[in-house]
């Protein structure tokens, strides 16, 4: 690359068959987000799912049918003209949470396969989103003390979490959640933030 020249990256294609091994509308919706909001914290600009509807159905490629968002069959006359999936539930949910934010920062909790992504908008609305790769356990997200609305990767309101001095702890899953409060950026204590950027430190 010329010195001075930044080329950006883009995620040209990438998606999940439901038909594969292991795979469901739950699981695919699951890592639609998780693609979604990696790809925001790596400054990607442009992220294409691969695929928008369900092709039809193909005997000698079964997998190729099930990739979509949305299912296959219209409905004409009626809105929405197509049944959408989760995947398509989980990728309204994002963007309307996330539009307007910028990515702020990842935060360095107790793993590597721990994701904790911090967005922030320009009114100090600030978006967190949470999951793990690994096993479900709870960890201890050093934010500032207050309380936190959460919402699941599919938009369902569920029960505020409370942030005290030593921050805010939380149960991990696989699905993603987001935390929104509007504040300024903060670890809760000097403390925490020491032993934050030590552990990023540590994983460079």
């Amino acid at each position: 690359m010329p010195p001075g020249k930044n080329i950006p990256i883009v995620s040209s294609e990438l998606g999940y068959s439901t038909y594969w091994n292991g795979f469901n509308n739950e699981v695919q919706s699951k890592f639609l987000s998780r693609e979604w909001l990696v790809n925001r914290a790596s400054e990607i600009p442009l992220s294409i799912w691969y695929d928008w509807r369900d092709d039809p159905p193909d005997p000698q490629d079964l997998e190729e049918s099930h990739f979509g968002i949305v299912f296959r069959r219209y409905f004409a006359g009626r809105q929405p003209v197509f049944d959408p999936k989760q995947a398509y539930t989980a990728t309204k949910t994002a963007n309307q949470l996330l539009t307007h934010y910028d990515f702020v920062r990842r935060i360095a909790v107790a793993s590597s396969e721990d994701w904790v992504l911090v967005f922030q908008d320009a009114e100090g609305y600030l978006t967190v989103a949470v999951w793990t790769t690994g096993e479900e356990h709870n960890v201890l997200i050093p934010l500032a003390p207050g309380v936190y609305k959460v919402r699941s990767y599919l938009g369902q309101h569920l029960p505020a979490l409370t942030a005290g001095p030593e921050g805010l702890t939380i149960q991990l899953t696989d699905a993603p959640r987001y935390l929104t409060r509007k504040m300024e950026l903060a670890c809760a204590t000097t403390e925490h933030r020491k032993q934050n950027d030590k552990i990023a430190m540590e994983r460079r």
